[in-house]
């Protein structure tokens, strides 16, 4: 297959699973942010490179930041069968620290005037989550992450972009014990687009349920999805 760069960037950038296109209405909009969030092994990596080759075979480059310093090239080569003409217009970006990480965001600039469909956050709260070691730094560290997700916000605007942005998660002690992404209020603040991502007692299947779309909170819309060697289908 012969990947030709176009110029004309759609509306929505289709996620390639057709449950996860029908909860978001189609696929992840360009112009803002969309949040995946879950625990390990929920899928989020795998969604993100999915919609990654969705973008590049529609004739786009994608940029990748690789927060979490794992990229799995393995996985995107399983996942295609033109995976040579794939990676080539993948942009793969690995920052060490939060500092690294807050440089990177600052001139991302320069990379997203160059045809890029999607950018990809994968994991936008791991080196922070990394670097709340001593308390006299958190705030700091709030305000620094909370400017980066500006940018971001920002660069989804100028260029008419989806940035799809994937989220650790810690517990939080309530009745109900429950998840939710690291610094969830600062994320909450900035994407319009939030969707959760669940484990299944039957294997390879997961669940996403949509907790937020077009600013607008949901609650009880979901559906399931399986990870299988191409990809989620």
């Amino acid at each position: 297959m012969n990947v030709k760069i176009s110029s004309t960037k759609p509306k929505i950038l289709p996620t390639g699973c057709r449950c996860l296109d029908r909860l978001l209405h189609g696929g992840i909009p360009a112009g803002q942010l969309l949040v995946f969030y879950g625990e390990a092994a929920t899928g989020k990596t795998t969604i993100a490179l999915q919609c990654s080759i969705v973008c590049v075979r529609q004739g786009f480059k994608v940029i990748y930041v690789d927060a979490d310093g794992t990229f799995p090239i393995e996985r995107l080569r399983q996942m295609t069968d033109d995976f040579e003409k794939i990676a080539q217009h993948i942009g793969i970006f690995t920052p060490k620290n939060f500092f690294e990480q807050t440089v990177l965001v600052e001139n991302l600039d320069d990379y997203l005037k160059q045809n890029v469909g999607l950018l990809v956050f994968d994991s936008i709260n791991n080196l922070y989550r990394l670097a709340l070691k001593d308390p006299d730094t958190n705030f700091t560290l709030n305000k620094e992450l909370n400017r980066q997700l500006a940018y971001l916000s920002h660069f989804a605007k100028t260029y008419y972009l989806p940035v799809l942005i994937t989220s650790q998660v810690h517990s939080v002690l309530e009745e109900n014990q429950k998840i939710e992404p690291v610094a969830m209020r600062t994320i909450s603040y900035w994407s319009p687009n939030i969707v959760r991502l669940w484990l299944n007692p039957k294997p390879n299947v997961r669940m996403a349920s949509l907790e937020k779309f077009g600013g607008r909170s949901f609650s009880k819309i979901f559906c399931y999805f399986k990870l299988s060697d191409t990809g989620v289908e």
